[in-house]
């Protein structure tokens, strides 16, 4: 589904994505690993990485057990393409050593020129039901102070404007002369995902997309979410 039909989005496709969340609940699943989560954001046409190109890669090994790659050494950076079958296999192996079975090993191109790396979750507050939460990720996420905070769904202009509420904000919109981010994409993808999350609020308990990195305007990719977590209910 294109990224463009989502404030449209189909029901069929809708319907699928809760079957498939229903069912690894009936399985006992409760967090689920990056590349199950990207497979239900790329049913939904959210932008992801993008796969066998001939930069730089990244290579993640994705398992229910093993949340927190970075910290477990379960991710390699800037690959080049010609290493990348040995470091797959030397993931795995890493991983298997490390007793995490059942998971995959997950290549990416990797995003480059960045403008900013975003934070983007949704969960389900006690009082006020779905939620969208905005702010900035990465190391930048103390520097720029607290996210932004609305109520699911949003629309494109609910979600510019929670965008502009960011301290953040500046540094995608051509501050000391960097390039102006597509605010157009970023706000229809951010209304996008709590537009999704308001369709399955019942089954998850929270969606961590984290980074979102936004990229100069211009570009057929300038939004793209580079890791992406999901915690059933």
């Amino acid at each position: 589904m294109p990224m463009n039909d989502f404030l449209n989005p189909d029901a069929d496709a809708l319907a699928a994505v809760r079957h498939t969340l229903q069912g690894w609940r009936a399985e006992g699943r409760r967090q689920i690993h990056e590349a199950d989560s990207k497979r239900v954001l790329a049913a939904m046409g959210l932008p992801l990485p993008a796969r066998g190109g001939v930069g730089l890669s990244v290579v993640k090994y994705c398992c229910d057990a093993a949340m927190h790659k970075s910290e477990q050494g379960l991710v390699h950076l800037s690959v080049p393409q010609d290493e990348v079958e040995v470091r797959v296999r030397a993931m795995q192996q890493r991983a298997d050593d490390a007793g995490f079975a059942g998971g995959e090993v997950l290549v990416e191109d990797m995003v480059q020129g960045g403008l900013l790396e975003w934070f983007v979750g949704c969960r389900h507050d006690a009082t006020f039901g779905p939620v969208v939460v905005v702010g900035a990720g990465g190391i930048y996420a103390e520097l720029f102070g607290r996210a932004v905070i609305r109520l699911a769904p949003l629309d494109e202009a609910e979600a510019e404007a929670a965008i502009r509420a960011h301290k953040a904000f500046a540094v995608i919109d051509g501050a000391r002369g960097k390039p102006r981010a597509d605010l157009a994409h970023f706000a229809r993808t951010v209304a996008s995902v709590s537009q999704f999350y308001a369709g399955v609020s019942d089954l998850v308990a929270e969606l961590d997309l984290n980074p979102v990195i936004v990229l100069p305007g211009g570009q057929d990719n300038s939004v793209v979410i580079a890791d992406a977590s999901i915690v059933l209910a």
